[in-house]
């Protein structure tokens, strides 16, 4: 008879969101990346509309693993098409962009895979963006286009007046 009665109430706790009994909690990391992510979903860039993945089939070997690395850090506190189709170009650039997030609480990133992002990003960015100018600006436009229509006040908020720069790569 008890065997009849449980399952009802294992499945009425866990539809309630009481975790069931065993089950970890979240660690404080894992919850404040969890918080990071909504929070960012709530104040998009016109850069999360675009992909959110990259084809390095033809990057090197360390590349490669360098994209692998990249994909699961960088998609903790928001998304990867953030990154991906952001119009930053330069080794500068992303090296204090990498220091930045390396240093934020649930990242995950020690140096040697700060480096590795590094690395990773000023490829990229040389290959997709800086060797491809024309096609990349105009892919940025054409983001900054949608994202304007789909969200006209925070297209006010971040791109009133900066138009022609924000499609152009730095």
């Amino acid at each position: 008879m008890r065997r009849w009665l449980a399952a009802p109430l294992l499945i009425a706790l866990t539809a309630w969101g009481v975790p069931p009994l065993g089950a970890q909690e979240p660690s404080p990391d894992e919850q404040r990346t969890q918080e990071q992510i909504q929070e960012a979903a709530k104040r998009p860039y016109a850069n999360d509309l675009g992909p959110d993945e990259i084809d390095v089939s033809g990057y090197p070997p360390q590349m490669q693993r360098s994209y692998a690395l990249f994909a699961r850090r960088c998609s903790r506190c928001h998304t990867l098409a953030r990154a991906v189709n952001s119009q930053w170009a330069s080794p500068a650039f992303w090296e204090h962009y990498v220091r930045v997030m390396w240093h934020k609480p649930g990242s995950q990133i020690n140096g040697s895979e700060a480096r590795q992002l590094w690395e990773f990003l000023v490829h990229d960015s040389q290959v997709r963006k800086l060797d491809r100018r024309e096609e990349f600006e105009a892919f940025r436009e054409r983001l900054l286009e949608e994202f304007q229509q789909q969200y006209p006040d925070r297209y006010q908020e971040l791109y009133a007046g900066l138009e022609e720069e924000a499609a152009k790569l730095w």
